[in-house]
């Protein structure tokens, strides 16, 4: 999933996602998130974090207070 992440390009992300929607709900986003952001991919960070929080997290409200807490944490520490 990671690979796939950082090698699509930003335009072809969102269809990726859509298509991997089954396996983004049962993998760990967490980890996920943090390894794109460790990769220094943070607009692809962004975009993916967007797309949870449209497409997965409004299933599923303890996810949603997760990746928004861990979201805070890894813009905190871009600076942005």
């Amino acid at each position: 999933m990671f690979n796939s992440i950082v090698e699509l390009s930003m335009s072809d992300l969102n269809a990726f996602f859509d298509c991997a929607k089954r396996e983004l709900v049962v993998i760990d986003l967490i980890n996920i998130l943090k390894a794109v952001d460790l990769s220094g991919n943070w607009e692809r960070l962004l975009l993916l974090f967007e797309w949870v929080v449209y497409n997965l997290c409004l299933e599923n409200v303890k996810l949603n207070n997760q990746i928004i807490e861990i979201m805070v944490i890894l813009f905190e520490g871009l600076g942005h």
